[in-house]
């Protein structure tokens, strides 16, 4: 029988104390996407995590505002990046106050067919995930007194109609892959290289998923979301 698949991981660190709060924040992220997948007005025909990237940041900033009275987020914030020549005005995806110290968010999202092999979803994710960590380097915070930058991955995979009826067996396979990295290496979820891993990351795999008829999408099924994050300045650089 299938069963909601929900966890949280964030590894520790003496140095980054920030990342107590973070732990948090990802409970409440599972907990405000269980709130909108089950609204009466809804009626769970849509699914927080097939939307677009900006959808899957709001999200997350909703659930900074509401894991604590001290902490904030703000979307799309004002701020200069890059580096050298290329230096420039933009926007960064999102800040978030956690404790007493400024995360600067660079975002990403996928959303791959969980039957491909090449490459593969996590293969897919990994990408995405080293790319916002590098755009995140150049987010200028140098008047910020703590501060912390982390690149986020949001994997949403999918799985076409014409398979639905393998709906549960896919889904099972892809958790089980997420619960045999959990047992061997959580920091190591995404395999990406030794020096940038997945050292923070949470799963959202409600049942209900199975049965939704998502208004807007109906030609592929979405059994749930991985939110993958690393952040500079953990461990080795």
């Amino acid at each position: 029988m299938m069963k909601d698949f929900k966890r949280v991981f964030v590894a520790e660190s003496d140095d980054l104390l920030w990342r107590a709060e973070l732990k948090k924040v990802l409970k409440t992220w599972i907990r405000c996407m269980d709130q909108f997948s089950t609204d009466e007005q809804l009626s769970g025909n849509y699914l927080p995590f097939w939307y677009n990237e900006r959808a899957h940041v709001s999200f997350l900033a909703g659930a900074v505002w509401r894991s604590s009275r001290q902490a904030f987020a703000v979307e799309e914030f004002r701020t200069r990046k890059g580096k050298g020549e290329t230096r420039h005005v933009g926007r960064g995806d999102l800040l978030m106050k956690l404790g007493d110290t400024l995360v600067c968010a660079e975002c990403k999202a996928v959303r791959p067919n969980i039957e491909t092999s090449n490459p593969g979803p996590w293969d897919i994710a990994r990408r995405q995930m080293l790319k916002a960590r590098s755009e995140v380097r150049g987010v200028n915070l140098r008047k910020v007194k703590h501060s912390a930058r982390v690149g986020i991955c949001f994997l949403a995979p999918k799985i076409p109609t014409a398979r639905a009826k393998n709906f549960t067996q896919l889904r099972e396979q892809f958790i089980s892959w997420i619960k045999t990295q959990r047992r061997e290496d959580p920091l190591a979820l995404v395999k990406p290289t030794k020096r940038k891993k997945a050292d923070f990351w949470a799963a959202y795999f409600p049942e209900y998923a199975a049965s939704a008829k998502i208004v807007g999408w109906e030609r592929h099924r979405w059994p749930g979301v991985v939110l993958l994050g690393t952040t500079i300045g953990f461990g080795a650089e």
